[in-house]
């Protein structure tokens, strides 16, 4: 998760860059260089590859609404667009050039039947016992199967019944416990899976290990002042969901759509598959966007406030 976060920074960064020069070079550089980093970003977390998927949606919809401008410079639109397809494609092809390499240099060797797919997630994600979040025993099902097909077709079976069993009112609650154990968490459900970092090692620097532990430390070991830094983490999360929020009402162009259906996409995705709030993490700064331009629509309404006051004196 911590790792991509790197990504939709930026893919959105690169984005957004000279985003008005409309030369065949900047943007072939520009395409294919999202087209890569989303594809390898898609590798390490596979929500990566909304942010690129909502980017595609905002372009396709803003050149529909321009449909008569497109028609009066059509030479122009189809270098554009041609440039587009051809970076893109290069983009994703060069990835994998460089992921597959990087893949087999680990050594080890993977059983394509083995995989678990989105339909495993999707039954997962479906369960009503575990709110949809990780369970093990949807994991031994689903592993019990010795081929791909074999699992997709059971995992879609079970997903089917638990539907028929929930009904329409149920699942209603299902989606909505799922929203909350995805967005109520401030730690993005730090310290709650893996075991690596419960072995507690010598301390270096009595000081500085000391502070960092007493903050960071949630398991046997549980520092002093995690609970404050758990609330503290809570409140500036909160806060950022709120002014998020209001950025419904801000003047926005293609920049801020391209977010908003982001996140839109990213909330859609861990109803429909797995919850967690950790899944989230990695969509961090595009939420602190959002809440920047709630905030900035807030100062402009106190502003337009003041100057109406200000007039009527």
């Amino acid at each position: 998760d911590s790792v991509g976060l790197f990504f939709p920074v930026l893919i959105f960064s690169i984005y957004v860059y000279n985003l008005k020069k409309c030369n065949f070079v900047s943007n072939f550089i520009k395409w294919c260089s999202i087209a890569l980093l989303s594809y390898i970003g898609y590798k390490i977390k596979p929500q990566i590859i909304i942010l690129f998927l909502g980017i595609i949606i905002t372009e396709l919809y803003i050149h529909i609404i321009h449909i008569n401008e497109i028609k009066k410079n059509l030479k122009q639109a189809m270098n554009g667009f041609s440039s587009f397809c051809i970076a893109t494609v290069l983009g994703f092809v060069m990835a994998m050039l460089l992921t597959n390499p990087m893949i087999k240099s680990t050594h080890l060797t993977l059983n394509p039947e083995q995989a678990f797919g989105p339909t495993h997630f999707l039954m997962m994600g479906i369960n009503p016992e575990t709110s949809g979040i990780y369970n093990c025993a949807d994991v031994d099902f689903s592993g019990s199967f010795s081929t791909k097909a074999e699992r997709n077709a059971a995992n879609l079976q079970v997903t089917k019944e638990r539907i028929q069993t929930m009904g329409a009112s149920n699942i209603i609650r299902h989606m909505t416990k799922k929203v909350l154990l995805n967005y109520n968490d401030g730690t993005f459900f730090w310290g709650g899976e893996g075991t690596f970092y419960k072995k507690i090692l010598p301390e270096k620097n009595h000081y500085i290990s000391s502070f960092f532990r007493n903050l960071y430390y949630n398991g046997d070991y549980k520092g002093k002042y995690y609970s404050i830094w758990a609330n503290f983490e809570q409140m500036i999360w909160l806060t950022v969901l709120f002014f998020a929020m209001l950025s419904g009402f801000f003047a926005r162009d293609k920049r801020i759509t391209v977010v908003m259906i982001t996140i839109i996409g990213l909330t859609l995705f861990e109803l429909i598959f797995e919850a967690r709030a950790r899944y989230l993490f990695a969509y961090v700064p595009l939420y602190i966007i959002l809440a920047v331009c709630g905030i900035k629509f807030l100062l402009d309404k106190w502003d337009t406030h003041q100057e109406r006051k200000n007039a009527k004196q």
